[in-house]
């Protein structure tokens, strides 16, 4: 009888945690200070695959001969931005948070996927650096809360230094600086190519770098 009401009981707890409403971080309780209120704009999110040609692969560095190949380097970047909900969808997502098993699991967002941006821009950019090991989600409560006040937010993952995809920590210290400034400087083109979202939506001139742990390092 106790095995049947303890199954029950977990059944019941399993449902409600399913069927409840899902927590954004991006958005703090009542009682938070009044800077960390959300702003007045729509969240649109999107992810931007991208690669620094001829970047030294320190991981190959050969000491017979003191020198490192070059390779392509692919990072992958979140851009969190001010946008327009078009009617009838939801200004929601879902985020996949690596673990270092290489497993994910999910976080609620508070953000449209693929918005169209709102046109009242252009707005500042925030860089953003993760830890190490981090991932580009790590600070999405930020993230989120930063693009409703007004500003495009391009969170990182630093190949190499990524939760559950982690190699030679060498990496990380040559890269991580040449991967804040190879973002910016790309971002800072593709706000110039009228074909791009970024376009009318980014303003590169002004820019902030956040960072924590060895993101605040690198920065």
């Amino acid at each position: 009888m106790r095995q049947v009401l303890y199954l029950s009981t977990l059944l019941s707890t399993f449902f409600l945690f399913c069927s409840a409403q899902p927590t954004y971080f991006s958005v703090p309780p009542t009682d938070a200070p009044a800077l960390a209120s959300r702003g007045t704009y729509s969240v649109g999110v999107r992810t931007l695959q991208l690669v620094h040609h001829g970047q030294v692969d320190i991981l190959h560095f050969d000491k017979s001969t003191g020198k490192a190949p070059l390779y392509d380097r692919p990072l992958t970047i979140e851009i969190w931005y001010p946008a327009l909900i078009p009617s009838g969808q939801t200004e929601s997502t879902t985020y996949q948070m690596a673990m270092p098993s290489g497993a994910t699991f999910p976080i609620a967002g508070k953000a449209l996927r693929d918005a169209p941006p709102t046109s009242s821009g252009p707005f500042p950019l925030v860089v953003v650096s993760h830890g190490y090991p981090g991932s580009r989600f790590f600070l999405s409560y930020l993230t989120e809360n930063l693009a409703s006040k007004g500003y495009v937010v391009a969170a990182i993952d630093h190949t190499d230094s990524v939760t559950g995809a982690v190699r030679g920590f060498q990496s990380t210290l040559l890269n991580r600086s040449v991967d804040q400034i190879f973002i910016l400087s790309t971002l800072s083109a593709l706000a110039g190519d009228p074909e791009n979202f970024l376009h009318g939506l980014l303003d590169p001139s002004r820019t902030a770098l956040v960072g924590y742990s060895m993101g605040g390092y690198g920065a």
